[in-house]
């Protein structure tokens, strides 16, 4: 059975919208979902074909749920993220862009803390302001970059600016810092109590 570092970042992805008790895809905005696959560089049959083909999920059940044939492992996934949140900080820049998706997909906020989702909003917002500053961009699988991948979650037709960036920005800490999921203020000043 592969592990998930193996994976892809769609099936990844993937993997983490898995409910891992019942099946099926936990509550999510789906059409932040199809754009987070596309800025991971994916479909989300490919990436349940990987799962599949790792030993990971596969299709049962009377409306055929996908459904994880090991959830302890993204569990351990999913316990390494809320590590990196803990930290405030991550090793891989993969972890960063992975919790961004989720975030973004509106897949994390439910699955953690109210001080979790204060402390990924606040992380989420510093390394990506930075990003966009170019003071770290280290590759992801292949040459797409943090910032590169995150420009892929604005809508079309508009140039990638900085007011789309923190569109973005906005967006993706939104949920996690108390927000409606727009603008692009500072999550961890103002307005919350903090």
């Amino acid at each position: 059975m592969g592990a998930p570092s193996e994976l892809s970042l769609p099936a990844e992805l993937l993997l983490l919208a898995i409910d891992p008790e019942r099946g099926g895809l936990l509550p999510r905005r789906r059409r932040r979902f199809r754009r987070a696959f596309r800025a991971a560089g994916g479909g989300r049959r490919q990436a349940l074909r990987e799962l599949r083909e790792a030993g990971l999920a596969r299709r049962g059940g009377v409306r055929r749920r996908i459904r994880l044939t090991d959830p302890a492992e993204a569990r351990r996934r999913f316990q390494r993220l809320r590590e990196t949140i803990a930290a405030g900080a991550a090793e891989d820049p993969r972890d960063v862009l992975l919790l961004a998706l989720l975030a973004y997909s509106g897949l994390l906020a439910g699955r953690l803390t109210k001080g979790e989702r204060r402390r990924a909003a606040r992380m989420l917002w510093r390394v990506l302001r930075q990003e966009r500053t170019g003071a770290w961009d280290a590759p992801l699988s292949g040459e797409q970059s943090v910032n590169q991948a995150v420009m892929a979650l604005g809508r079309p037709g508009f140039d990638a600016t900085t007011e789309l960036l923190d569109m973005s920005l906005g967006d993706i800490v939104g949920d996690l810092a108390g927000g409606d999921g727009g603008g692009g203020g500072d999550p961890g000043g103002g307005g919350d109590g903090n």
